[in-house]
């Protein structure tokens, strides 16, 4: 039983998916279909694929996208958003471990790329992996504090 749990969990783990937070904010599949369109969905996404180790506490997502809510109105438009996620991507890609959210690493982000090219000193590979602003025309409205995160 426990091998065939694995094994389902590697078979959905190798689906690749492309979160592009340069240019054209979006979530697409490996035949480039788009999964997810801008919304605090995709925040979710774009805050775990910047963060360190791909990782936040569920209590820091909840307060940035949601802080006109009460604590507990935000931790349940949280979840709202995490069940929308995974019924459209997988459970596996997004995990919980230990109070925290990490984005797996079968999300590939168009930052990462810019970053290594940047660090390799590549002035071509940083101009092919720079597609422009950074979530443009994404912004929550009611958060300051995420709008200054972008910035």
């Amino acid at each position: 039983m426990i091998s065939q749990t694995v094994f389902s969990i590697m078979a959905v783990a190798e689906n690749k998916y492309f979160l592009q937070l340069l240019g054209n904010f979006r979530l697409t599949d490996e035949a480039g279909r788009q999964l997810i369109g801008a919304g605090k969905p995709l925040g979710v996404l774009a805050y775990l694929a910047l963060s360190a180790r791909r990782r936040s506490s569920r209590r820091v997502l909840a307060q940035l996208l949601w802080p006109q809510r009460e604590e507990s109105g935000a931790q349940n438009s949280l979840r709202q958003a995490i069940f929308w996620l995974r019924r459209r991507i997988g459970a596996e890609t997004l995990l919980d471990e230990g109070g925290s959210l990490v984005l797996a690493p079968n999300v590939v982000v168009d930052v990462d790329d810019l970053i290594q090219s940047v660090e390799a000193r590549d002035p071509q590979a940083v101009c092919s992996a720079y597609r422009g602003r950074l979530m443009p025309n994404f912004e929550v409205r009611e958060s300051d504090e995420f709008t200054d995160w972008i910035a």
